[in-house]
């Protein structure tokens, strides 16, 4: 099978410096093949015998933190799922400006509670729509200029995200159907 996972917050400001040649080492002691890293950001493409996700974060989570010596966050996801996520991107229409698109892919469910806190805050006229463990994102202005970002994001739902843009996400899948 082949997976995408993401990790968060690798390679930022100087933080948790891995090199990609180091993480793809790293994914291939696993036993995670054929493994392909996408800019410096922790986007890793693989494959794999099939298995759960959540399995296959939490070893990955566990070789950095013993190589390393940092806890990143890690999200596996099947190609299957990352093309279902692509689809359900209501945002995505003809004549829309692609660099605004943005999806933050959430660590689990977030409460009804913690919604209704992102919701209820004011992000101008930047739009977001949550779809169970994904928010996509419709940015009226520049990422790095919305109130609608990556921390205020975990904030209001006190969990963890990583966000993407849709063109990292769409190689992200176009790079999955390569190892196909």
């Amino acid at each position: 099978m082949i997976y995408i996972s993401l990790l968060r917050g690798i390679n930022v400001g100087g933080h948790n410096k891995i090199l990609m040649k180091d993480l793809k080492a790293l994914y291939e002691s696993l036993g995670l093949k054929n493994a392909v890293t996408y800019i410096q950001s922790g986007n890793v493409v693989f494959k794999y015998k099939k298995s759960d996700t959540q399995h296959l974060a939490a070893i990955i989570t566990k070789k950095i933190l013993d190589n390393y010596g940092f806890d990143v966050q890690v999200q596996c996801y099947t190609i299957e799922e990352w093309q279902a996520i692509i689809n359900e991107n209501t945002f995505n229409k003809k004549g829309v400006d692609e660099k605004r698109l943005y999806i933050a892919f959430l660590e689990e469910l977030p409460s009804q509670e913690n919604i209704q806190q992102l919701l209820d805050f004011d992000f101008g006229a930047d739009q977001f729509i949550i779809k169970e463990k994904v928010i996509y994102i419709y940015y009226a202005v520049k990422y790095s200029d919305s109130k609608l970002s990556n921390p205020r994001i975990e904030s209001k739902l006190k969990l963890k995200a990583t966000t993407r843009n849709w063109k990292t996400t769409l190689q992200l899948l176009e790079i999955a159907a390569g190892l196909s």
